[in-house]
């Protein structure tokens, strides 16, 4: 891929997780990783598989190992939108 295309698709993928997070009830992904990015034929992008999604400040261990951000790995330890930036 071109950095163009890589910027865009980053681009699209941050405006995904900055909804979620700007939701009324805002919501983590905390499951970014490649194979949940889904890019269309119009070359649209989409973000896939909500199952570890949860609200802000979840204490809950979610994610893929080698993906998630630290705190998401530990037992108690609360998570927030920063935890999507790590990931993303």
């Amino acid at each position: 891929m071109s950095f163009q295309q890589t910027r865009r698709i980053g681009m699209e993928v941050a405006e995904g997780l900055r909804y979620l997070h700007e939701m009324d009830r805002p919501v983590i992904y905390r499951d970014m990783k490649p194979d949940h990015i889904l890019i269309r034929q119009d070359g649209r992008v989409k973000v896939v598989d909500l199952g570890c999604a949860g609200p802000i400040g979840d204490k809950a261990v979610a994610g893929s190992k080698g993906y998630a951000a630290p705190e998401q790995m530990l037992e108690n330890v609360p998570c927030g939108t920063f935890s999507d930036v790590y990931c993303l």
